[in-house]
């Protein structure tokens, strides 16, 4: 998918699996780079992906959570966990 224009508002979700996908990295002790490396894409785009600046395929997000240790499952329900934490 595309990086999205100025003029796309970010979908809510996006940037609640950004923040849950940096805050794995943090605590699996892993650098951007040894994230990207791990997970077979640029660094530049985990950059992207960590600022919600970007949509990844289900399957660079399965790559993404591999390399950091956890189920994609488990980090889509905390990213949706967020989402309930903003509506209250």
């Amino acid at each position: 998918m595309p990086p999205r224009n100025s003029t796309t508002p970010i979908p809510p979700i996006v940037t609640s699996f950004a923040i849950v996908m940096r805050r794995a990295r943090h605590n699996a002790g892993l650098t951007q780079a040894k994230l990207a490396a791990t997970a077979g894409i640029s660094l530049r785009y985990v950059t992207l992906l960590e600022k919600g600046e970007y949509q990844a395929s289900i399957t660079v997000l399965q790559n993404v959570a591999s390399a950091l240790g956890r189920p994609l499952w488990e980090m889509i329900r905390e990213a949706e966990g967020g989402l309930d934490q903003d509506t209250e």
